[in-house]
């Protein structure tokens, strides 16, 4: 039986990442399809401008109109349904089965504060210990 005091050699992992999963590197055929399918800062311009005056077309049209369109309808409906919300909540009142119910409930959770306060009180009183000669503590 032979034994060594020489350590085992540590091994050294290496965690280093691949470059592709910092840098991307595409072909010529993927950089062709990227430039292809972007939108040049030209095109946007244009674009913009297009919008610019059709927003003037329509308020020459309607010069009352500054503001941006909306569907009266769709608003009308939601503003309404919000009022009737609002109005069923205001209205709401328990019966009167409900209120009476609601005002036992009260008293007796008041009632029941009250006994267990008691227990308490009557709990501290059962194991209060008076001082003198029986209860003194006697060091051995």
């Amino acid at each position: 039986m032979k034994i060594s005091l020489k350590e085992p050699e540590e091994e050294i992992i290496n965690q280093e990442r691949p470059k592709d999963y910092y840098f991307a590197s595409y072909s010529a055929d993927q950089k062709l399809q990227f430039q292809q399918s972007s939108i040049d800062y030209d095109v946007i311009i244009q674009e913009s401008t297009k919008i610019l005056e059709d927003d003037l077309r329509i308020r020459d049209k309607w010069p009352y109109c500054q503001g941006r369109i909306i569907d009266l309808y769709k608003h009308n409906a939601r503003i309404e349904l919000e009022q009737q919300k609002e109005l069923k909540i205001k209205k709401r009142r328990p019966g009167q089965k409900q209120r009476a119910a609601k005002k036992l409930a009260l008293e007796r959770t008041k009632e029941r504060d009250a006994k267990a306060r008691e227990i308490k009180k009557q709990l501290k009183k059962k194991f209060h210990k008076r001082g003198g000669k029986k209860n003194k503590k006697r060091y051995l």
